[in-house]
């Protein structure tokens, strides 16, 4: 369950500890206090999507974090799907920080991918938002819904459909793309045939491009280089050579009186060799230099040639490369074209009868479970209010095929005596709804494993003696798991085993929304404002007392 919700910097809330507990949660306020700020900073801690605007104004981050006390059943179960440190405490804390550039989501210290996330508080809590119950008025809701009655038996097939489907739809792109005509394709090999020859025939090596546009430099400007060779030549002549000679002489006569001097005559020494080693290195590179004009005029040849390529197939010879594996790869498969087209065609209705297989099954299982499906949410429609509710599940063949099968789901309704069933957008009104909806979450309380439920004004449209038939059904619920709801109504609130009131404070410069946990007479004192406003006589808290002493015994009746 759901044992805590801290929350900082988050919209009106400056921070608020939330302890929650066993049973029934009630959440109540003014409207526009501030309640839907709470199931949603649960959202949020859970992946919903947040914009900045989320921050609370003057604030550089907003953070949320839940802790959940998991069971040693529950600790087992996930502990197969998921990798956790610390769960073996019997805790998973979960956390969220809202910065203006990034969220940071944590499972006790841990980051983690919001899609792990999601997968991993999927099996842990389950909010239904205002409008949630909308979802009844689309069809393509229904399955999931009939499914969901009957997972256990049904998993493993929708498991199973969704790999195959997913099989399904790759061979049938395969096969679509099968859709060239002869001509076509006898064009597109010769063109194919002719760019890969056209490459081919060049003999291109990597880095080659570089080297020969290096030589091209080089040859292109060879008169210029000997020129300016030659005349550096003339500049290191015999006269140059003698004076350097004649200097170290001179040096060499100075140096036997004065022994200071024998660096410089040693530094000497070392000119004249090096003017030795220049002079030689200049001459034999003019010797070694050639021109050669048939080597020019290859050179400026294959330079072209690599151009060329490079303006048809990619601007380097890597591109062209790959351009020319690429069109083998392509010439091959239009070559086995005929070869290919059949063996996916094969492919493909083997795996259609296997989709057409699993889809029966899927169809048959859900026929077999609609009956026991409706009869219980005609039972539980009956204790929400509805003196008469006939509910079909109306199962047929689609025209195509989904990762769910090939059946569409629809429900049916029909409230009143004498009238036919028929869609629900055609009968059904927002309260209705609102207990179809919640009839459906009292039938998944006993059979899935998801410890906390979350309801967030599932009392839209609502009153009178059905507000108490919801209110009865909401308190059964959380006999069996924790639920968190936020209300408006008084049979709603006076039924909770724990109590919040959210209040709005604002003065001249911030407005803050607050939680706290109410007492008893503080629960009949709330239970008061919302049967009688802002007057509160003693009648009206005499009311509210007796209706929570009512609820107390109708919640120990039903849980016993």
């Amino acid at each position: 369950m759901l044992e805590s919700l801290h929350v900082k910097n988050l919209a009106l809330i400056e921070e608020e500890e939330i302890e929650f507990k066993k049973g029934l949660n009630i959440l109540t306020g003014e409207t526009g206090a501030g309640k839907s700020i709470i199931i949603g900073s649960i959202s949020l801690a859970l992946g919903a999507k947040a914009g900045t605007d989320v921050i609370r104004s003057g604030a550089d981050e907003a953070y949320v974090e839940l802790v959940f006390d998991i069971s040693d059943d529950e600790k087992e179960r996930i502990s197969k799907e998921f990798e956790i440190a610390g769960i073996e405490e019997g805790k998973i804390i979960i956390s969220r920080r809202i910065t203006q550039d990034k969220s940071i989501f944590k499972v006790n210290g841990e980051k983690i991918l919001v899609s792990e996330l999601k997968k991993l508080t999927s099996r842990l809590i389950d909010i239904h938002g205002q409008h949630e119950h909308q979802s009844l008025l689309n069809p393509s809701y229904h399955v999931d819904i009939l499914d969901e009655y009957m997972w256990d038996e049904i998993e493993p097939l929708r498991v199973e459909m969704k790999s195959v489907y997913n099989q399904y739809m790759e061979l049938k792109k395969r096969f679509d793309s099968f859709n060239i005509n002869d001509e076509t394709r006898r064009r597109d090999i010769s063109f194919l045939k002719y760019e890969i020859e056209e490459i081919n025939a060049a003999r291109l090596s990597v880095g080659e491009d570089a080297k020969i546009e290096k030589e091209y430099e080089r040859l292109s400007n060879a008169k210029k280089i000997i020129e300016s060779m030659s005349r550096a030549a003339e500049c290191l002549d015999e006269e140059v050579s003698m004076r350097i000679s004649q200097s170290i002489k001179f040096v060499g006569q100075a140096l036997l009186c004065d022994e200071e001097l024998k660096s410089i005559s040693s530094e000497l020494y070392d000119l004249e060799n090096l003017f030795g080693d220049v002079s030689r290195g200049i001459n034999s590179y003019l010797e070694r230099f050639d021109f050669n004009e048939e080597r020019f005029f290859n050179i400026v040849h294959r330079i072209d040639t690599i151009n060329s390529l490079k303006s048809k197939y990619g601007n380097t010879i890597e591109d062209i490369l790959d351009f020319e594996k690429e069109c083998e790869e392509k010439l091959q498969r239009l070559i086995d074209y005929d070869y290919d087209k059949n063996s996916v065609v094969k492919e493909l209705f083997a795996c259609k009868t296997k989709v057409d297989e699993i889809s029966k099954r899927l169809s048959t299982l859900r026929k077999d479970g609609a009956k026991s499906f409706s009869e219980e949410i005609e039972n539980t429609l009956l204790n929400l209010n509805f003196n008469y509710a006939k509910l079909d599940v109306n199962i047929k063949k689609g025209e195509n095929y989904t990762e769910k099968g090939y059946d569409t789901v629809e429900f049916l309704i029909s409230t009143n005596p004498g009238e036919c069933v028929k869609p629900l957008a055609k009968v059904a009104s927002g309260g209705e709804l609102s207990r179809i909806m919640l009839a459906l979450k009292s039938i998944a309380a006993g059979r899935d494993d998801i410890g906390t439920l979350i309801f967030d004004e599932i009392d839209t449209g609502i009153s009178g003696i059905t507000a108490q038939k919801v209110a009865e059904k909401m308190a059964y619920i959380a006999a069996q798991r924790q639920v968190i709801a936020i209300t408006h109504l008084p049979q709603i609130a006076a039924m909770a085993d724990t109590h919040f009131l959210i209040e709005k404070h604002s003065d001249d410069d911030k407005t803050v929304t607050s939680i706290k946990e109410l007492g008893y007479e503080a629960s009949v004192m709330e239970l008061g404002r919302i049967i009688g406003g802002e007057n509160i006589t003693d009648a009206v808290t005499n009311s509210a007392r007796e209706m929570k002493e009512l609820s107390k015994k109708s919640k120990e009746k039903n849980r016993k």
